[in-house]
């Protein structure tokens, strides 16, 4: 987040609304999710988490949209991210709350929700086992409209390329709530706003931020 490239790109997001009038201002405080930017017409782009394929099904079925690749500067780069679930190192029964993860977690019973266009398989072999990929991409008519071959193109290329996608930070980073959301994300909207540059913000917070890293 210091990096000097770290810095130039997000001043180059920012200023696509400050500099290239080609995105709305989003300070924090509007919506500027799916359901109100490309949803509502308003703009013709936007990004969203592959779980915006499940909306198609849920109100939004007269939006012809599709997926591609997210805009990238010198390296394409992604984050892999949901709902870890897990055991307490206290448990009285940890054989049995590993089963019942085992089973909660298992594809098998949540292909509901896979096939609603929400969730992904976790497990590789649903990647690369051309039966199993196709049960849930070629198979599944939300992403068969995005067209398939986007579809996997830009998700599920994407998700196998380890060069590429990354376990999002929140999973290994401590803090992350008070450095993200109570340190960084109101100074940022300074820099949102034009009022000061990204390198200024992230020079104000610095030491604060590092701070609550630890």
């Amino acid at each position: 987040m210091f990096d000097d490239a770290a810095i130039e790109a997000m001043q180059k997001v920012f200023d696509l609304h400050l500099v290239d009038n080609v995105a709305p201002l989003n300070d924090g405080t509007q919506d500027n999710g799916f359901a109100s930017s490309l949803g509502a017409g308003n703009v013709a782009m936007c990004t969203e988490g592959q779980w915006a394929t499940g909306f198609r099904g849920a109100g939004f079925d007269g939006i012809d949209y599709g997926v591609a690749v997210l805009p990238y500067m010198k390296e394409k780069v992604d984050i892999a991210t949901g709902g870890p679930t897990g055991v307490f190192a206290t448990t009285k029964y940890p054989q049995e709350a590993a089963d019942f993860l085992r089973w909660y977690n298992s594809e098998e019973n949540n292909i509901g929700t896979i096939m609603a266009g929400w969730w992904m398989p976790t497990k590789l072999n649903w990647y690369t086992d051309e039966t199993l990929l196709k049960s849930w991409v070629d198979d599944c008519p939300l992403r068969v409209a995005l067209p398939t071959e986007a579809y996997k193109s830009a998700v599920v290329d994407v998700a196998l390329n380890t060069d590429v996608t990354h376990s999002t930070a929140w999973y290994y980073t401590p803090n992350t709530f008070e450095v993200l959301v109570k340190t960084l994300q109101p100074a940022l909207v300074e820099a949102i706003n034009g009022s000061k540059t990204v390198k200024e913000v992230i020079d104000s917070v610095r030491e604060a931020m590092t701070a609550a890293l630890g």
